[in-house]
């Protein structure tokens, strides 16, 4: 009971000692802001010395709020970087700790002016009543009122939900019009992104600093109370154990006395328990297939790794392949607009071509108008003449007519008339001449028009022309390029394509292109067979993974076989071992005990050594003399012959540190043992060499 009270009380100084000194490092990690980045632990740090640039800081966010614990990884997932941001109360203040950063050479940091935040919320209040909704994440904390902008604009705008399927159900149904985080971590933004997952830690934990404080502070009083009530367990029984050593000592005469018949019992009784030869191939069979299977899993282990070496280098051939074809595709993205221009442009052209031949139609119909009109005019033109020689004829025979009468009156009245006839067929020529040399100005005018205008149509045609040629060299460039047709390549035609941009995106891919090398023609084929091996690995793997669980199974049920096995014989040894310590030290107590640490294997498990030699307190072995040690180390190998008798032992020197009169105890040991187990012992002893039934003489060569 002594033995245990004081186990008892080491392990409860120990876990009191533990959560003291956790306790003290949650605070020095909470007063000395570690986990934060380094310019707000500097600036924190610093402010704690320095009233001036504590005055300029209200605080950091994580320090300024108060959460529950459920909420936590909540609010935490919520506020995410922010929690390290330090809050001030005007933008004087960030000012000044800036220009303190800048001077110190800090590094930066992210500031809340008070006076500047503006609060968010939330536009339709019905999403509250969703199912598993409990609250706007700045309603669900406790903090001053005089921060409530700080914490209404970083948290007034999330939704806390108690599931990741409840905050994924009322996304939808409010087509993300809202922010949500879960409880256990998950956050959905208002773009209808996701953030999750798990395994390792996922937040920073400074929200829980404080709340660690606190439980392990309650955790540490409780202790402290356990530890009271066990040091005063302990003083009780001191108390009796000194009334108990008295009467130890009156018993122990008669116990000594006693002790041989009964180890000569017991070894009876032990010997009929004993583990048979078969039990032994058992256990050894069984280790065999353990070591056995441990290599056969690292085997696999192997496997699975090369396995998984191989899927990443697939992986990534088989991006380098994608990232191939993109480019390929974006280069036959560029050709296709480069060609939509330039059919854009000949359809301009072929219209300008129309109107000049429309234009060129009228012209022909005016100059063929004209040169009717003109044909008119020469034909009256010569009607004219005729007339006018007919009028030249008339009057010359008037002429005549008057010299031959020159006082005829109705001639000169006929002369007159001849006259004005005349003039006016003159001034009837002067206007025909005049509109003839006009009309000839004016063909010759349309002549020169026609011929600008045949010429613009002979540089069009050849536009035209040129412009097919380029258009079938394109479309021949396109489908031996990239195997497209024109009418498959116009489904990836864009409307107000910017060309220009163009140009400079199909520089850049061209040189992208050069870059790359050469095309490798059979990459999707490549793929095709580089995809049958992944899934024939990943195959692989999958019966490697079933193959290492199977194994894991059988070697989780030999582990235990051997457990059970252990456990029965370390029971027996250590039943031995007391009775056979208490032989030899005529007295005291001994036990054996497993140190079982939930770190380690079960099979790795250590064994301890605790022995009381008569008159001394229980201790650890290591504590004791050096015989002390010995006759313990002794008494060890006889509870194990004890409880698996061998036919053959060899012992060197393992009674040296030992007086004559433990030697002989040692030595009447072996004499009894040496009925069911055969001894060869290497000595100097003269007890031993007196019990033994052989003795040979051994000297080393000069």
């Amino acid at each position: 009971k002594q033995f245990d009270a004081n186990k008892d009380l080491q392990r409860k100084q120990q876990a009191y000692s533990g959560e003291k000194g956790g306790i003290d490092m949650l605070k020095d990690f909470a007063a000395n802001y570690r986990g934060y980045q380094a310019s707000v632990q500097y600036l924190m740090q610093d402010a704690q010395h320095d009233k001036q640039l504590a005055s300029h800081i209200c605080g950091v966010v994580a320090n300024l709020l108060k959460v529950e614990p459920k909420l936590q990884l909540a609010i935490e997932t919520a506020l995410g970087g922010r929690l390290q941001n330090i809050v001030t109360n005007d933008e004087e203040d960030v000012k000044y700790l800036i220009n303190y950063l800048k001077i110190n050479e800090y590094g930066k940091a992210t500031f809340l002016p008070v006076s500047s935040m503006k609060p968010h919320g939330i536009d339709r209040a019905e999403v509250l009543q969703e199912k598993g909704v409990l609250g706007i994440a700045d309603e669900l904390i406790s903090f001053d009122k005089q921060y409530a902008t700080v914490f209404q604009s970083l948290l007034g705008g999330i939704i806390i939900v108690d599931t990741f399927d409840n905050a994924v159900a009322i996304s939808k149904k409010y087509r993300y019009a809202h922010r949500m985080v879960t409880l256990t971590g998950e956050r959905i933004g208002n773009d209808g992104s996701y953030e999750g997952g798990g395994g390792k830690k996922q937040t920073s934990g400074l929200l829980s600093y404080e709340t660690q404080i606190e439980n392990r502070t309650a955790k540490l009083q409780e202790l402290s109370k356990e530890l009271k009530a066990v040091e005063d367990k302990k003083q009780t029984l001191e108390e009796n154990l000194s009334q108990l050593r008295a009467q130890h000592t009156s018993l122990l005469s008669s116990l000594n006395t006693l002790s041989v018949d009964i180890a000569t019992c017991r070894e009876k009784i032990e010997a009929s328990n004993a583990i048979s030869g078969a039990d032994k191939k058992n256990i050894l069979g069984l280790s065999g297939d353990k070591e056995k299977i441990a290599d056969r899993l690292e085997e696999l282990d192997r496997k699975i790794a090369h396995s998984l070496n191989i899927i990443e280098e697939l992986n990534v051939s088989q991006a380098r392949l994608r990232e191939k074809l993109s480019h390929l595709n974006d280069t036959l993205d560029a050709e296709t607009t480069a060609k939509d221009g330039i059919q854009q442009s000949l359809g301009e052209k072929r219209y300008r071509l129309a109107v000049i031949s429309s234009n060129i139609d009228a012209l022909k119909k005016d100059i063929d108008n004209n040169v009717k009109q003109i044909g008119d005019l020469q034909s009256q033109l010569e009607i004219k003449r005729a007339q006018a020689e007919k009028l030249s004829a008339t009057i010359d025979s008037l002429y005549l007519e008057l010299n031959e009468t020159s006082t005829g009156a109705d001639l000169k009245e006929k002369l007159s008339v001849v006259i004005a006839q005349i003039d006016g067929a003159d001034k009837l020529k002067a206007d025909i001449g005049a509109q003839y040399q006009r009309l000839g100005e004016q063909r010759l005018q349309l002549a020169s028009e026609l011929q600008t205008l045949r010429g613009a149509i002979d540089h069009q045609e050849y536009v035209l022309n040129k412009i097919d040629d380029d258009l079938i060299e394109l479309q021949e460039r396109v489908l031996q390029a990239y195997e497209v047709t024109y009418s498959a390549a116009m489904q990836f035609k864009e409307e107000n394509y910017d060309f220009e941009a163009g140009k400079n995106i199909i520089s850049e891919l061209k040189q992208s292109l050069l870059r790359l090398g050469n095309v490798n023609v059979g990459a999707i084929t490549q793929l095709d067979v580089d995809q049958a091996r992944y899934d024939e690995y990943i195959n692989q793997v999958d019966d490697l993974k079933r193959a290492e669980s199977d194994l894991k199974t059988a070697l989780k049920g030999l582990t235990a076989d051997i457990e059970t096995r252990f456990e029965a014989g370390m029971q027996s040894i250590n039943e031995n071992f007391k009775i056979v310590f208490r032989e030899l030290f005529n007295g005291g107590f001994a036990r054996l005990t497993v140190e079982r640490d939930p770190t380690k294997d079960s099979l790795d498990y250590g064994v301890e050594i605790e022995a009381q030699p008569p008159g001394k307190k229980l201790q650890n072995i290591s504590l004791l003399s050096g015989g002390e040690r010995t006759l313990t180390s002794v008494a060890i190998l006889f509870s194990i012959l004890k409880h698996n008798p061998m036919p053959f032992c060899v012992l060197d020197e393992i009674e040296a540190p030992l007086d004559d009169a433990n030697a002989e105890r040692v030595s009447k040991f072996l004499r009894k043992f040496s009925q069911s187990t055969q001894f060869v012992v290497i000595t100097h002893k003269k007890p031993t060499m007196e019990n033994a039934d052989v003795l040979y003489g051994v000297t080393m060569e000069e």
